[in-house]
């Protein structure tokens, strides 16, 4: 059976939408969930969150289509590295999830912000738009990584289109 809630949790998640009854309430069905939220307990005060899903769940995880936002990003992805002199606020993953990870078709850009204060998700809210500086990669995903046919979109206008393998392009 399914139901909408709003659930906050002990590591401050909160989550918003469709729920099932397992041994606690779980995401499962069209929700919002904002994670990475941290409590300040000397002015009782929670900020926003490092990332927000919105689309469908399955049994608490991300499952089907949706779209995935996170800030303050620093990694590695397949072949292709964002060196922390670039100058990106974040990632935009709007695509097909299985079992919480970006599983099949979609498409993964890199963002500014645009916001020199206040809320993230509340400017969002309110449509106001950040800048995706270009399409980063889009094609199919598998566990998280560049997995059957794709293209990646560099900022130099040059485009890499072909067959990924695990993260590592085929083509070459």
């Amino acid at each position: 059976m399914s139901k909408k809630e709003k659930i906050e949790y002990p590591n401050f998640d909160l989550y918003e939408g469709e729920t099932k009854i397992v041994n606690s309430e779980i995401p499962d069905g069209y929700g919002i969930m904002i994670s990475g939220r941290r409590h300040f307990d000397d002015t009782n005060h929670t900020d926003e969150g490092k990332q927000k899903y919105e689309g469908v769940w399955k049994d608490g995880e991300m499952h089907g289509n949706g779209t995935l936002v996170i800030k303050e990003i620093n990694e590695d992805i397949g072949d292709i590295q964002v060196h922390i002199s670039d100058p990106f606020d974040g990632k935009k993953y709007v695509g097909e999830f299985q079992n919480g990870k970006f599983n099949g078709v979609g498409t993964l850009s890199f963002i500014r912000s645009g916001f020199a204060h206040g809320s993230w998700w509340k400017k969002i809210n309110q449509g106001h738009k950040f800048a995706e500086e270009f399409k980063f990669y889009e094609g199919s995903f598998k566990d998280n990584a560049f997995h059957g046919k794709g293209k990646i979109f560099y900022s130099d206008n040059t485009i890499k289109e072909g067959e990924w393998f695990e993260g590592k392009f085929k083509n070459d």
